[in-house]
């Protein structure tokens, strides 16, 4: 482990890239934090709890669409002109969803367009650290992503608070501006490794590699994009309805919006806890907790129905959050060490195509079936069940032979 803290922290320039890419994945965390604005838009504009969950559901769904064309856009184009580009179009976006009169337009703005960049951003940090750090790779990708999870509890706390004493117009121009200067100190510092350092080629070839249409071919990434499609999905749908949901169950709205820190504070903690498990514990079982976490999670919350209690909303919405978070690492470390590094990017871009429909799966459908029932109880029970079946499909991953565990 002291090695590995050395190899990490101790070289001057990865570490300055690894600085930098922590600071842009935390900039992102503004994109989980949407259910803190759900009442106050309701109360502004009169929208109905589906009209609202719509608005996340785009997001989510662009931001799966950015992943996916950020791993083409960083075969053509340089780390830095890519980050800058996006940091400008974000900070557009942001600043015109926040003089937003209608629901078109925000869905536009910051459900499309500044969703979209913001998912080109997240490959792009993740592509960035796996290059610099390659025999630590699921380890910095926890690390990146933790700081995506540890940001979005500050941001959620403090945008909770700001709630309290500005309109949500001023709360977004705020987090566009934070999420521009963030990107942009990226901008300036993140870069592929010289060539003369060997790490950018050593890390594209060390385990070989196949492309993204030969990646389709194979059933081990079927079963991986159907288990992420299912723990996103809930998770999402978690995320996006959390003090909602939790306000539902009997709790005060102090609690509620604790559940959603919890939530985003254990989904920080999953991904760096699933990247160490990952490099000691081997695929098969880390993938079969996540799975575990995220059946408890949802199970506590069908329960919760017949008695009152704000520890077990609490309980549950970190159990969810740890499920949801290692599902994301396991993502980064299955595209690395099942299909390699030589074509990471693009791989990548593709395993994260299950967040396209996740995102209806997700927050559109609850928001259905609780107008439609009037609880949440139902989408609870459903999500039970598809974790059994993510469960199953984890014993059928075939690992390669070469990198057996």
């Amino acid at each position: 482990m002291l090695e590995k803290l050395k190899r990490i922290f101790g070289r001057k320039e990865p570490l300055k890239v690894l600085l930098a890419c922590m600071l842009s994945m935390s900039a992102l965390g503004f994109i989980y934090i949407w259910s803190v604005f759900i009442i106050p838009l309701e109360n502004e504009f009169g929208w109905t709890r589906a009209d609202i969950s719509l608005v996340y559901t785009c997001v989510m769904f662009s931001f799966a669409v950015g992943m996916a064309a950020g791993g083409f856009l960083n075969s053509f184009f340089s780390m830095d002109k890519t980050i800058f580009a996006a940091m400008l179009i974000i900070a557009a976006s942001f600043m015109i969803a926040s003089f937003s009169g209608s629901l078109l337009l925000l869905l536009v703005s910051f459900g499309i367009f500044a969703s979209v960049f913001m998912g080109v951003i997240y490959n792009t940090m993740l592509y960035a650290g796996n290059l610099w750090f390659n025999e630590d790779g699921p380890s910095v990708s926890g690390l990146l992503q933790t700081c995506l999870g540890i940001s979005t509890v500050i941001l959620g706390f403090c945008a909770a608070e700001l709630l309290r004493m500005y309109d949500w117009r001023f709360v977004f121009r705020l987090m566009g501006l934070i999420i521009a200067l963030s990107l942009f100190i990226g901008s300036r510092v993140i870069k592929v490794p010289s060539a003369g350092a060997g790490r950018a080629e050593k890390a594209r070839e060390e385990y070989g590699g196949v492309n993204w249409r030969q990646m389709l071919a194979t059933k081990n990434f079927w079963f991986l994009w159907t288990i992420r499609l299912i723990i996103v999905a809930g998770g999402i749908g978690l995320i996006g309805h959390a003090v909602p949901a939790a306000l539902e169950l009997g709790v005060s709205y102090d609690t509620a919006v604790l559940s959603l820190g919890i939530l985003s504070f254990a989904n920080a903690f999953g991904r760096m806890l699933c990247g160490l498990s990952w490099e000691y514990m081997g695929f098969r079982k880390t993938m079969a907790l996540s799975c575990l976490l995220f059946i408890a999670s949802f199970s506590i919350l069908s329960a919760a129905y017949s008695f009152s209690g704000g520890f077990a909303v609490v309980l549950a919405c970190g159990l969810c959050g740890l499920s949801y978070g290692s599902v994301n690492l396991i993502g980064v470390s299955f595209t690395r060490d099942f299909f390699g590094m030589k074509h990471f990017s693009e791989n990548y871009g593709i395993v994260t195509t299950p967040m396209l429909l996740s995102s209806f799966i997700g927050p559109y459908l609850m928001g259905e079936i609780k107008m439609g029932t009037g609880h949440y109880y139902s989408s609870f029970v459903i999500f039970i069940f598809l974790g059994l079946v993510s469960l199953v499909l984890v014993m059928l991953v075939k690992k390669p032979a070469a990198r057996q565990k």
